[in-house]
C-alpha cells in the first residue's frame, strides 16, 4: 500500500471502480519509460507529488506551501521547525531519507529537485527545455480540467492556484512567462498579454498531450 499511495500521489495510477488503473500519464510512462530513467518522467512525477489536493503532504508543504518561508536554501533545523507542526511529526528524522531520493541514481537523481550542500538543502528549478514543454503543458492543463475550467480563459494567478506552476518549479515571473510563451509557440496555449496578470486559454486536452509526452525525445 505505501507504494500504491506514492504511485497515486505521482499520478501514475488512479482508483477506478475500487481498483487501481493507469492514468494517461502512467500509461505513457509504462510504454515509453517504464524504468523511470528520463529526467522528464521524474520531474512530472515530482510536480504531482507536490500537489495540494492529492499529492504527498511533505512534498506539498516544502515545495509549494512553504516556498516563501523556506526559500530556495535552508538548513535542517529551519526545515524541521516549519514542517513538523504541519505534518504532525515530533521530529524531522524522516525528512533526510525522503529528500536523499533526489541524489539516488536508482530513484529521482536525474530530477534532483532538492540537493544537500554541506548540511544545507537547496531547491533546484525545473528545467526550461523545449523537450519538457509537452509534459509541463499536460500537467498544467490536467489541473485546469480538474478545476472545471477546460477551454476557458484563466489568469496565470489562477493557474498558480490550481497547480503551483511557479512555486513548485521555482521559476521567477519572467521564467514562467518564458515557459508559457514556449507553450504558445507549440500551439498549446493562447495568451492575452494585454491583461495583467496574463490570461491564458488551453487549446487542447491533457489526454492528447500525454499521448505525445515523449515525442521530442524521438
Amino acid at each position: 500500500m505505501p507504494t500504491a499511495d506514492y504511485c497515486l500521489a505521482m499520478h501514475l495510477v488512479k482508483v477506478e471502480d475500487g481498483r487501481l488503473a493507469l492514468t494517461f500519464f502512467g500509461r505513457a510512462v509504462l510504454l515509453e519509460d517504464k524504468f523511470f530513467r528520463e529526467a522528464l518522467t521524474q520531474w512530472i512525477a515530482h510536480l504531482y507529488l507536490c500537489n495540494k489536493e492529492d499529492g504527498a503532504e511533505t512534498w506539498y508543504q516544502v515545495f509549494w506551501n512553504g516556498k516563501d518561508i523556506l526559500g530556495d536554501r535552508f538548513d535542517q533545523e529551519t526545515l524541521e521547525k516549519w514542517i513538523c507542526p504541519m505534518i504532525g511529526a515530533s521530529d524531522g528524522k524522516s525528512l533526510g531519507p525522503t529528500f536523499r531520493m533526489y541524489s539516488d541514481e536508482n530513484s529521482f537523481q536525474k530530477c534532483g529537485a532538492i540537493k544537500d550542500f554541506s548540511g544545507r538543502w537547496k531547491r533546484e528549478k525545473a528545467p526550461i527545455d523545449s523537450s519538457f514543454a509537452i509534459g509541463y503543458a499536460a500537467w498544467m492543463i490536467d489541473a485546469i480540467e480538474r478545476n472545471k475550467r477546460a477551454g476557458g480563459q484563466i489568469t496565470v494567478d489562477e493557474l498558480e492556484e490550481f497547480c503551483g506552476f511557479r512555486s513548485i518549479t521555482g521559476w521567477t515571473l519572467g521564467e514562467s512567462q518564458q515557459v508559457l510563451t514556449m507553450l504558445e509557440q507549440k500551439g498549446i496555449f493562447s495568451i492575452d498579454r494585454h491583461m495583467h496578470p496574463w490570461i491564458v486559454c488551453s487549446k487542447t486536452t491533457s489526454e492528447s498531450l500525454w499521448k505525445r509526452l515523449y515525442e521530442d525525445f524521438i
